[in-house]
């Protein structure tokens, strides 16, 4: 069957240019492949055409290490970088657009230096989401389940130092006219993505179906799932699965380039991870043999006793199910 495919390919602040790609339906996978990677090069040239945004603002040391990471190939030149820009970012005479750059650019040294999952990493993630929803497949699939895959033995905790120095980076900028760049949304975008579901999945364990068991058997649900959700407590909101899930829409959204089921995917998991905040803080808050309700997706449900609030969470983790 042949279908038309249309996209945008986006520059954050320009007009969307639409484009249409005539594919059956085995080439969706790839046309959506297309899409992406077409976004990649049109927002790299256009930041390439004298609109990066820290043109002019760096200093020497800056320069030498967007140098050091032009030419960095192991792992060991990616950690020479980090050392450099954390030496840097000592120094208390740069501005706050020397260490916003200097930020984006240990996120993205952390990526190269801890091999982690790439941005197309999650993109497969996204896409293998949106396939398995709009099919009639009877294999499903979670993007929890699907993004601890793509960790094998990598540190979860490093995806989330990454997610966290681009984080930083954008609210240094957030009172001037100095913005990231598309790409470097994307970059963010997905890497506080995966961190999000770093978080859930240090105290989880989560299978195909969305079908969630606690690491630790010692914890009760209450405090697996505060974990989760607060690795550093509830008073570091930097560290927050919360953060992560909102931070990755919003960039997602604002570089322009998903489609949007692909958008919605991400979505999901931040609704998910809302709601499972709101059922931490509901039981949190109850007195142990009294009534305990959460307003979950505008409905009233009864979490008073363990089996009833462990239901409710295994429903929200099932809910990011393709």
């Amino acid at each position: 069957m042949v279908e038309h495919l249309t996209f945008n390919q986006v520059a954050v602040g320009s007009t969307p240019t639409r484009i249409t790609i005539i594919t059956n339906e085995k080439g969706l996978f790839m046309a959506k492949w297309l899409h992406f990677i077409i976004g990649i090069l049109f927002l790299s040239l256009v930041s390439g055409c004298g609109s990066n945004i820290f043109d002019g603002l760096v200093t020497e040391d800056t320069n030498n290490v967007e140098a050091l990471l032009d030419n960095a190939v192991t792992t060991e030149d990616f950690q020479q970088a980090i050392t450099v820009i954390d030496e840097q970012l000592q120094d208390s005479t740069i501005t706050d657009s020397e260490k916003a750059e200097l930020l984006v650019n240990k996120g993205e040294a952390i990526i190269g230096a801890k091999d982690l999952p790439t941005q197309l990493d999650f993109l497969t993630v996204v896409n293998d989401m949106t396939s398995a929803r709009s099919s009639a497949s009877n294999d499903p699939v979670n993007m929890i389940n699907k993004v601890d895959e793509l960790f094998g033995e990598s540190n979860p905790e490093d995806l989330v130092n990454s997610a966290k120095a681009f984080n930083e980076a954008e609210a240094l900028t957030a009172s001037s006219d100095v913005k990231l760049t598309g790409t470097q949304q994307i970059n963010k975008g997905m890497v506080n993505g995966m961190a999000a579901i770093a978080n859930l999945q240090t105290e989880f364990d989560v299978d195909s179906q969305g079908n969630a068991t606690k690491k630790d058997s010692d914890k009760s649900m209450l405090q697996a799932l505060e974990s989760a959700l607060y690795p550093s407590g509830t008073a570091d909101t930097s560290n927050s699965t919360i953060t992560f899930a909102n931070e990755s829409l919003n960039s997602l959204n604002e570089a322009g380039i998903f489609e949007e089921d692909q958008t919605e995917e991400v979505s999901l998991l931040k609704d998910a991870v809302l709601e499972l905040d709101e059922l931490y803080k509901k039981k949190a808050a109850c007195t142990t043999g009294q009534a305990c309700e959460a307003t979950i997706d505008n409905s009233t449900v009864d979490i008073t006793t363990e089996q009833q609030f462990e239901n409710a969470i295994l429903d929200q983790f099932r809910g990011i199910s393709g």
